[in-house]
């Protein structure tokens, strides 16, 4: 469960039928999805494109905060990249 600080009607057409989007007030929302992995719902995390923060579960929290960590190290990276890979 997670919330997002967007309209309900902007995230639910990003979610489409893979989660169940629940306005909280004019500006944010509630999404319920139920999963195996985390990787879709990071995903669609990234795919909505606004700030929200996990309810629950804790283990979320915790891939999300790795998943973040490596594509911080993959962006300070980015000007090492040999010029034939750019």
């Amino acid at each position: 469960m997670v919330d997002i600080r967007a309209a309900a009607a902007d995230v639910a057409r990003v979610v489409s039928h893979w989660g169940r989007v629940e306005a909280l007030d004019d500006a944010s929302c509630r999404l319920h999805m139920s999963v195996d992995t985390f990787e879709w719902p990071t995903v669609v995390l990234t795919s909505v494109g606004a700030d929200f923060e996990v309810v629950r579960p804790a283990e979320l929290r915790d891939y999300l905060r790795a998943t973040g960590e490596r594509f911080a190290r993959a962006g300070s990276r980015l000007g090492s990249a040999r010029p034939e890979e750019n």
